[in-house]
């Protein structure tokens, strides 16, 4: 945790890609191309199997499988997206890491969103350029403070 008790950036990667992990679902599906005829949430795998012996003899089903499969709906990609970039300009950050101790407030002039990165540690300049993409664009990212710890 940082000084004011936010989320870290690593908590807040974290958070995201474990909510974006996707969803396990039952599949009636294609043995080649994969596409589906009917799709059971993961709970329910004896109703799949189930209708899977009930249907499996039918024409229609005969290139057919029942699989498991791990769905990522558009939002969970876009969690993970934004899990890698948060990752990712963490990580830059933490190359200037032994420059910026606490003591001077640094700032990175190399094209946006690096105009954003101000603060005092990796952590507080990651957050200021959070808080700018947000501003931006309305896409919250995670909960950072308004104000710059200093």
């Amino acid at each position: 945790m940082s000084e004011t008790n936010e989320a870290s950036v690593e908590s807040i990667v974290m958070r995201l890609r474990t909510q974006g992990a996707g969803k396990l679902v039952w599949r009636v599906q294609d043995k080649d191309d994969k596409s589906y005829f009917i799709e059971f949430e993961s709970w329910q795998q004896i109703e799949a199997m189930q209708w899977w012996a009930d249907n499996k003899h039918r024409d229609i089903y005969k290139n057919s499988e029942l699989a498991k499969v791990l769905v990522h709906s558009s939002k969970d990609r876009l969690m993970q997206e934004a899990a890698d970039m948060l990752d990712f300009l963490f990580g830059e950050m933490q190359i200037h890491s032994a420059k910026m101790d606490g003591r001077y407030l640094y700032r990175f002039r190399t094209g946006w969103p690096m105009n954003h990165l101000i603060g005092t540690r990796p952590e507080n300049a990651v957050r200021a350029a959070m808080r700018e993409v947000q501003e931006q664009t309305g896409i919250t990212l995670g909960s950072p403070s308004r104000k710059e710890n200093q």
